[in-house]
């Protein structure tokens, strides 16, 4: 519900105030008659149903505590997935997660499930309070007796229209309308040529979506007049949102604009957008709905006036500056208009079409589309914990289709959960309290992939701990090793070495304990490089070589061809060259053994 309807209800009395009648909580039940058997509610007739109002009593409201309870494994096998059993009078959804033995086999491992990580359960469901199911049901039927959606053709339409016709009217007419609207607001809704054009485009080409905005209007319009309201702005300012995004608030632009108010990414960081991975609050009604309010009321302080404020907020304060020099210091839009970017040359023209043809659809022969929901249809809830919106599904029957439309900043259908950040999630109304009721049960709820995955995760860990404790080795640093040597000997990677004894460098001393994992036995054979390099340069001193002169020009390659079979590298290894630029003329150096 709204801020206004969160009234604390351990103690109440619901006064329904009707025609010739009033009745209090304690015959509610007798005014009232709620079938059990199939939770029906027969209400009064909207005709005498005038209001809702909650006082304290005396008689404090017994509360239902959830509960989630382990099931007895001999029923397992009796009750499928999902299925609603009877239990006393609570209905129970039972979720089975599969036995230990079953989910081996089906994740086609041969170990164990570690004991006490799965264990089968079955989570109880907790139906709503049938007292504050009661009051959510009234509540929403005062808000929908006094909504002022009329989607009926037949009785909106008083000029008694065809269902085909689209009225025309003289430029006299638009122009005597819009002086009307013109004397309720500050902005200056004037009629000109422009004006005229974008009032055609809404009023002929553009029905449907005129159709569309009329019904989504009753979504989002009282968010924003609420919001105006409070920052004491016109509330003309809330068919803006029509204009940039045709209230979709999932709409996004080629420029990179997002959400109802088409913020880009840098100014929507400025007012407090967040954009994550998971997350970008720019597609956040109620976020985006303030930082527009911020931003426009910004903006109007820098020019004190709506106009102009609507040009900036479209194209940039910057470039409405450079209009303003162009101009000679001018700050009439209409006086500006021919220095604007094109784009803002229609955008106020387009603003106050929007403001005629929403005002005047009636006389336009265009009706509102009911929306998905109005704005009384749907609630927000706190959410502590890491979710997605599949265990929402699951768990409490709300369509996934649905949570995403009603929560479009959520990029991947997953709220992170981060401790210390406040996350809400909008839920149609009547299932607040199902939300509530059942909301541990949610958390702790894992599709069947997942438990597979987490099964055979904890399998995996299972069977490596158990391998790491039979290979578990200790080696003593002697002296002259270097932990190279060692992880060599083992046949083992330095990183694991330094990794399985909390090593923040690759120093060790003598004597120092390293526990080494292996199933390798440690090899008896390795010897230092540098041994192998002395062996091999004291048999090279053995031989008698052949011998070059060099002389000037000569290069390694000229040299090699000199000789059959001589190579460029065998050169450089029997003289122990590294730098060939230092050979001068001159030198003597080794070609060959002699007895090749």
């Amino acid at each position: 519900m709204r801020g206004s309807m969160l009234y604390t209800l351990s103690y109440i009395t619901i006064v329904i105030m009707a025609t010739g009648a009033d009745l209090s909580a304690q015959n509610v039940s007798s005014s009232l008659h709620v079938n059990k058997d199939h939770n029906e509610v027969d209400s009064l007739p909207r005709d005498t149903l005038t209001g809702i109002s909650i006082t304290k009593d005396s008689v404090e409201a017994e509360p239902r505590a959830e509960s989630i309870v382990d099931a007895p494994n001999n029923d397992t096998n009796n009750t499928k997935s999902g299925e609603i059993t009877s239990l006393s009078d609570n209905a129970v959804k039972v979720d089975t997660i599969a036995t230990k033995t079953e989910l081996a086999e089906e994740a086609k491992l041969t170990l164990p499930i570690p004991p006490g990580t799965f264990h089968d359960t079955k989570f109880t469901y907790v139906d709503d309070d049938e007292v504050l199911a009661m009051i959510d049901s009234l509540i929403s039927e005062l808000y929908e007796v006094n909504s002022c959606l009329d989607t009926g053709a037949a009785r909106r339409n008083t000029y008694e229209f065809c269902d085909d016709l689209i009225p025309l009217y003289s430029k006299t007419e638009y122009a005597t309308r819009l002086d009307y609207l013109d004397q309720q607001t500050p902005f200056s809704l004037t009629y000109n040529t422009p004006v005229h054009k974008f009032i055609e485009l809404y009023a002929l080409r553009r029905r449907g979506q005129v159709s569309r905005m009329l019904g989504l209007a009753e979504t989002y319009f009282p968010l924003f007049e609420e919001m105006l309201d409070k920052y004491d702005m016109p509330l003309e300012l809330k068919y803006l949102a029509i204009v940039e995004s045709a209230l979709n608030p999932s709409a996004g632009s080629r420029a990179g604009a997002k959400g109802l108010w088409q913020f880009m990414y840098r100014t929507g960081k400025i007012y407090g957008l967040n954009v994550t991975s998971y997350i970008d609050d720019r597609f956040d009604p109620y976020k985006s709905t303030v930082a527009a309010c911020e931003y426009l009321q910004f903006l109007h302080g820098i020019y004190d006036n709506w106009d102009l404020a609507l040009a900036a907020y479209n194209c940039g304060p910057g470039r409405v500056n450079r209009a303003i020099r162009r101009s000679g210091g001018k700050k009439d839009y209409w006086e500006l208009w021919r220095y604007l970017p094109r784009e803002t040359r229609g955008y106020v023209p387009a603003f106050i079409a929007v403001n005629y043809i929403m005002e005047y659809a009636t006389e336009h022969n265009i009706y509102p589309t009911p929306p998905r929901y109005l704005d009384f249809e749907k609630d927000t809830v706190v959410v502590r914990n890491m979710v997605k919106f599949e265990y929402i599904e699951a768990v409490i029957n709300v369509p996934k289709e649905e949570l995403e439309y009603l929560n479009p900043q959520y990029k991947l259908g997953i709220i992170p959960g981060i401790p210390g950040e406040t996350y809400t999630l909008t839920l149609p109304t009547l299932s607040v309290g199902a939300f509530m009721n059942n909301e541990q049960a949610i958390y702790g709820y894992k599709t069947e992939q997942e438990r597979i995955d987490s099964a055979e995760k904890a399998i995996a860990m299972e069977k490596q701990k158990q391998y790491m404790q039979e290979t578990r080795l200790t080696h003593t640093v002697k002296n002259g090793e270097v932990l190279g040597l060692i992880a060599q000997k083992y046949r083992v990677n330095v990183s694991d070495v330094r990794s399985w004894n909390n090593m923040s460098s690759s120093r060790i001393y003598i004597g120092q304990k390293l526990t080494i994992y292996t199933a390798n036995k440690p090899s008896m054979a390795v010897q230092p490089v540098v041994a192998k390099s002395t062996t091999k340069k004291q048999e090279i001193k053995d031989l008698k070589f052949r011998y070059h002169v060099i002389r000037s020009g000569d290069t390694l390659w000229d040299i090699a061809k000199l000789y059959e079979g001589v190579t460029i590298n065998q050169i450089k290894e029997l003289n122990q060259i590294n730098n060939a630029r230092k050979l001068k003329p001159g030198m003597k150096i080794k070609i060959s053994p002699a007895s090749s």
